[in-house]
């Protein structure tokens, strides 16, 4: 009959097998000496056998047979280096489970053959190994919540050091107003930013003449709707210390209600005054580009207009020339009227382009603008240049992007346009429109097999007035590229390219979803 098991899980469960025996043994009647022979042997012996990660199970019977005994069992992972031809136990002996363990098997004769192996004994034994058990369990338990309390009273102080540093890294602290006594507590912040001892008790009409003058009617009506009518506050307000320091807080207040009464406040105090400087500043530098944009736009304006003037009387006097002199002049004057003229023409490409650029987002407005009717009509107006250039555009399903119409229309003209421009002479133009969604933003590609762009210009593409051809071998004014990217920034978006010299490009844009 079973009397008790033990799992030994840790080194000192091995002390305790060696309570347990001495115990059970000595109320079998075995000698003083030879019951703390027989516990130490077992202990040395589950010692010898413990295995950190398996653990050991130890087991405790009794067998009323001819010759009563007290047996004790271990199974274990490990083979033991026990002696086992001690004279101590009768037939020690150890065999292989079927489960790749050891089990190992001690037996004793009891002293007294006499004794009766009764129910009232065996409950007597049982009540000693667990009595044992429980007076250890309820030791550890007591050792752990000693550990536990220990741990807890340190990490409260670590949690309440960390949200008192986070509380003054983020100037923002905490406040509670209890109605019932109208007490009112602050956090350590609180008391930082307005500047008092934390020995200082808060009142609330005193918290209110912190506020400017001006703003004070404005914060004692949001106590008041939220005690009357529970309606919670957040707002940013005007602030004066008790040092006489001007600031900027952000007070945030919430009701806790009971039965439709406001029992209690409590909120947050944030010091914004570095925020609000932050804001003033960029609010000032945002009104001084806006006016220096404005000046740009209307010099660019003027400055193309004034200049177009004189380069329509320079035109108007070629033709004069040619059509009354131009019998009259040599090849070499004819020559160069033609130059002058070709001059002109580009001189007024560049100061249109330059009047559009400066253009773009004028007229600033957000609308759902589906791409594939903008490429559409791209397309039916550029047929006559598509035939020309033999070219093949393939059109993938686009999305309805928010954008700005006139300006996206633009920026895929032009980078269709390009593509056709810089085909290579000796192959079809193919080009392929496509769009896909890229976490929070469309991102497009225009795709095509023209000559491609040597990575050493990678800098200069989108340079304004920058070109990688001479004028003779492909036409245009350095400007489009550089019109692109300012579109698509307007839009939040980014651009770029991929390519290999003689094979092709690929231009990306994205917009924001």
């Amino acid at each position: 009959m079973k009397i008790g098991t033990l799992t030994i899980k840790e080194r000192n469960r091995i002390l305790n097998i060696k309570k347990k025996v001495l115990v059970i043994a000595k109320t079998l009647n075995f000698s003083e000496n030879i019951a703390s022979q027989i516990a130490t042997e077992l202990a040395k012996l589950s010692k010898d056998i413990f295995d950190e990660i398996h653990p050991t199970l130890f087991s405790i019977h009794l067998s009323d047979t001819d010759k009563k005994q007290l047996h004790f069992l271990f199974e274990s992972i490990n083979s033991p280096s026990f002696p086992l031809n001690t004279t101590l136990f009768d037939k020690p002996g150890y065999k292989e489970t079927e489960a790749g363990n050891y089990m190992i098997k001690l037996s004793k004769e009891l002293p007294l053959q006499s004794i009766e192996l009764n129910e009232e004994l065996i409950d007597k034994i049982q009540n000693e190994f667990l009595r044992l058990s429980e007076k250890e369990l309820l030791a550890e338990l007591e050792k752990k919540n000693q550990e536990l309390t220990r741990a807890y009273e340190a990490l409260e102080k670590s949690q309440k050091e960390l949200l008192n540093r986070t509380q003054k890294l983020a100037k923002v602290g905490g406040w509670e107003i209890q109605l019932h006594d109208m007490s009112l507590h602050w956090t350590d912040e609180v008391y930082r930013i307005h500047e008092l001892p934390k020995s200082h008790i808060p009142k609330i009409k005193e918290g209110i003449n912190f506020f400017t003058p001006e703003v004070r009617p404005i914060m004692s009506k949001a106590v008041k709707n939220a005690v009357g009518k529970g309606v919670h506050w957040d707002l940013e307000l005007p602030f004066i210390s008790a040092k006489g320091n001007k600031k900027w807080v952000r007070t945030i207040g919430y009701p806790k209600r009971e039965n439709g009464k406001t029992i209690a406040l409590s909120g947050i105090f944030q010091d914004i005054t570095r925020q609000k400087r932050s804001e003033r500043l960029l609010e000032k530098k945002n009104a001084e580009l806006e006016f220096k944009n404005k000046e740009l736009e209307q010099f660019a304006y003027i400055s193309s207009h004034d200049l177009q003037e004189p380069l329509r009387t320079v035109t108007s006097f070629v033709d004069l020339l040619k059509k009354q002199y131009g019998d009259q002049l040599d090849d070499k004057a004819n020559k160069y009227l033609q130059f002058i003229e070709q001059s002109t023409f580009r001189m007024r490409d560049f100061i249109t382009g330059l009047l559009e650029y400066s253009r773009i987002g004028r007229e600033k407005r957000l609308v759902f603008t589906d791409c594939n009717e903008v490429v559409q009509h791209i397309l039916s107006d550029m047929h006559t240049a598509i035939l020309e250039a033999n070219g093949e555009i393939k059109v993938e399903t686009l999305p309805v992007a928010v954008a700005y119409q006139q300006e996206l229309r633009q920026l895929f003209l032009n980078l269709i346009s390009n593509a056709l421009k810089f085909r290579k002479t000796d192959t079809q133009a193919k080009i392929k429109i496509s769009a896909r969604q890229k976490n929070n933003e469309w991102e497009f590609a225009i795709e095509d097999n023209g000559i491609g762009i040597d990575e050493k210009f990678a800098d200069k593409v989108f340079i304004i007035f920058q070109r990688l051809h001479p004028q003779n071998t492909y036409e245009g004014t350095g400007i489009g590229l550089a019109y692109c990217k300012k579109i698509v920034e307007l839009h939040n978006g980014r651009i770029w390219f991929e390519s290999t010299l003689g094979e092709g490009t690929t231009f990306f844009f994205t917009i924001p979803i």
